[in-house]
């Protein structure tokens, strides 16, 4: 009983100790068995934390002074292009950048475009490396920043290669210029569909394809080789470039285009008029596409080219007032006229708009009145005083004595053509231009002329005595000579005080003599004749140049051929008459120079070669007509 009873008090103090729910307790600790494990884990996660805060300041630590250590070098891993600079300190970046630029002078980049082979070096493109600020670059990567900022180039420098730009400049526009110049060589226009016209037909000439350099991609290609001192080859290929697709191939176009040559078409111009045939309307035939369709249109270029060569001949040009000087007045001898000319782009517009009328089947007329406008010259009564003609700048005289009535005659002509003329600064006299048309309707008389080879009358023979005078009197004003042409033969009248070498023939429409204004203000040209002598005067203002004329010197001389008898029916047996005198043949050489200030700012050399000229006679053969000699008479020019 007892044994049972204690038991029992044993049981319940046990059951003080556990209670219902409750978790298991360690009797020794008195620490719940379920908690103790969890307790591990957390002391086992501090020492994994610990063991990361440690590593971490580890690697800072080592990241420190693995910044110190390359505070002054570039990064593992840092480039130029191919060329590595890793661990290198300044002095042998610089030195480095320096070996590569010499290298970069001395090789030339290869570009192949298409099958054109080309070369271009860092001179042609002017490429200069600034070798210390790209030293500093190189030296900076990686060492500037905080945090992860700054730590990250560090690391990835040690394992991911970093290429950088060299500090250089480069020539854009020689860039430009040489990849232009490489695509000219390869580059095709594509060919778009059109039309064209001949004798009466018009037919479809179909696209052609064209290829084309991206000249944007292989400039970039050939700016970054030189960047990264890259000497490798530059392959490029060029782009095919289609032409547009038509519809229909072109039929219904040709079939309105044919309708723009159905009718000739009047043009009336200011001074005159002229009818253009179909057959000259067939170079206007052109076509312009639109969403696909071929239709018709007119060459603007070639319209606009007929338009102005039309009107160089039919326009009445303005004519400037015609002035004189004495005892240093200027006066007017004739005032200045109005012109009326055709406005070019309008009549172009007027013509364009006729032919595409007819193209598209409206009613067409068969003549065009062209737009025009009143043009007035600047060269007028009221504007004398504002011209710059002050003083006299050039002057020269020639004579013509034992010349005929007719060669005097012309010669009076031609200089009261060209006498008060006025030409502007930077104008450029003519001589031909202002003698007018040379024949009887102007006043001209025939008479002797070298032409080819022969003396024959025509004309305004004489006229060269008008030009040659003309022309050393330009160079006495000290004007630059744009146009000069020698004799075929030496002439004796130019050859007067000077020998050989100073003369300037003139025929229309060329040979021509002229000179250019380059004088500060504008010029007036007077001629006169005063006994056997014709002068020129040309009158503007001083601006200190002076002129001197070295020469003429006669080089080499040859004598005249055998003299030449021709027979002829238009004398009578026994009468000769001589046509042409004989001349020695001679090449000579006469030098221009104007100086101003002491300075040379004109140097012309005028060379003259004159052919060796035989006398010339016709001998007469015909019977039926008494003995008449005729005086000879000596050929005029």
């Amino acid at each position: 009983m007892k044994k049972n009873a204690i038991n029992a008090v044993g049981a319940k103090d046990e059951a003080k100790n556990i209670q219902i729910g409750a978790d298991p307790v360690d009797q020794t600790t008195g620490e719940s068995i379920q908690t103790k494990p969890e307790r591990g884990r957390r002391k086992r996660r501090a020492r994994l934390v610990l063991i990361g805060v440690l590593a971490a300041l580890a690697i800072v630590m080592l990241l420190d002074v693995y910044a110190i250590a390359m505070a002054n070098r570039v990064l593992p891993g840092v480039r130029i292009g191919s060329t590595s600079f890793a661990n290198l300190a300044k002095p042998e970046v610089v030195a480095k950048m320096q070996q590569l630029t010499e290298q970069a002078k001395t090789k030339k980049l290869a570009v192949a475009v298409a099958i054109k082979d080309k070369t271009l070096s860092s001179d042609e493109l002017g490429f200069s490396l600034d070798a210390l600020a790209t030293a500093d670059k190189l030296l900076a990567y990686g060492h500037k920043g905080s945090g992860l900022t700054g730590v990250w180039p560090l690391i990835s420098s040690l394992f991911v290669s970093q290429s950088v730009s060299p500090v250089a400049t480069l020539n854009e526009d020689r860039l430009t210029t040489w990849v232009s110049d490489a695509a000219k060589e390869v580059d095709q226009p594509e060919q778009q569909p059109t039309l064209t016209a001949n004798g009466g037909t018009v037919s479809f000439v179909p696209g052609k394809e064209g290829q084309r350099i991206d000249q944007a991609a292989l400039a970039a290609v050939i700016k970054q080789r030189f960047l990264a001192f890259s000497m490798a080859q530059v392959k490029v290929e060029p782009m095919t470039v289609k032409p547009t697709e038509i519809a229909d191939q072109g039929q219904a176009a040709v079939t309105s285009a044919t309708l723009m040559l159905k009718a000739p078409l009047k043009l009336v111009f200011p001074g005159g008029a002229t009818t253009l045939k179909p057959s000259q309307l067939e170079p206007l035939i052109s076509a312009q596409i639109e969403r696909g369709q071929l239709n018709p249109a007119v060459d603007q270029d070639k319209l606009h080219g007929l338009i102005d060569d039309l009107a160089t001949s039919y326009d009445v040009e303005a004519i400037g007032a015609r002035l004189k000087i004495d005892n240093g007045q200027v006066s007017v001898l004739s005032d200045s006229k109005a012109g009326v000319v055709t406005d070019r782009s309008a009549a172009a517009d007027q013509v364009s708009k006729e032919l595409l009328a007819r193209a598209s089947g409206q009613a067409s007329v068969t003549s065009l009145t062209l737009a025009s406008k009143k043009v007035d010259s600047d060269i007028s009564a009221a504007g004398v005083a504002n011209l710059g003609i002050k003083e006299l700048i050039g002057t020269a005289t020639t004579s013509f004595v034992g010349s005929p009535q007719n060669r005097i005659h012309n010669i009076k002509t031609g200089v009261s053509f060209l006498t008060g003329i006025v030409i502007k600064p930077g104008e450029e006299f003519s001589t031909i231009k202002l003698l007018g048309n040379i024949d009887g309707s102007t006043g001209y008389l025939p008479e002797l002329v070298i032409k080819e080879n022969a003396t024959i009358p025509e004309f305004g023979g004489g006229l060269c005595q008008v030009s040659t005078t003309l022309f050393r009197a330009a160079m006495n004003a000290g004007l630059p000579i744009t146009a000069r042409t020698n004799h075929s033969y030496r002439v004796p009248y130019y050859e007067v005080g000077v020998g050989p070498g100073l003369d300037a023939t003139v025929y229309s429409p060329k040979p021509d003599f002229k000179f250019k204004n380059d004088s500060p203000g504008a010029i007036l040209v007077q001629g006169y004749v005063s006994g056997n002598n014709v002068s020129f005067e040309i009158y503007g203002t001083k601006d200190g140049r002076q002129s001197q004329i070295v020469g003429p010197s006669t080089l080499s001389t040859a004598p005249p051929p055998d003299s030449i008898y021709t027979d002829t029916d238009t004398l009578p047996v026994g009468v000769t008459k001589q046509t042409d005198h004989a001349h020695p043949g001679a090449t000579t050489t006469a030098t221009y120079i104007v100086r101003r200030d002491g300075k040379e700012i004109n140097r012309q050399v005028f060379s003259s070669h004159y052919k060796p000229w035989p006398a010339k006679f016709l001998v007469g053969t015909k019977t039926d007509v008494p003995a008449d000699q005729p005086a000879d008479q000596p050929p005029a020019q």
